[in-house]
This record gives structure tokens, sequence and C-alpha cells, in this order.
């Protein structure tokens, strides 16, 4: 019962840490194709 909570938890933990970087390399490609 416990391993699924586990899976959850480190599932929540990388997109937590995975929408920043996301958000970080999105805004470094939109900074190269402005002028």
């Amino acid at each position: 019962m416990a391993s699924w909570m586990k899976k959850f938890g480190l599932a929540c933990a990388a997109l937590l840490l995975l929408i920043p970087i996301g958000v970080s390399i999105e805004w470094y490609f939109i900074s190269l194709f402005l002028p």
C-alpha cells in the first residue's frame, strides 16, 4: 500500500522540479528568437 504512495510522491517531486526547468528552457529559446 505504501509503495504506490511513494511512487506518487516521487512523481509529484519530479513534476515540481521539471516545471521550473522547462519554463526556464522555454524562456531561453524565446529570448534567442527575440531581437
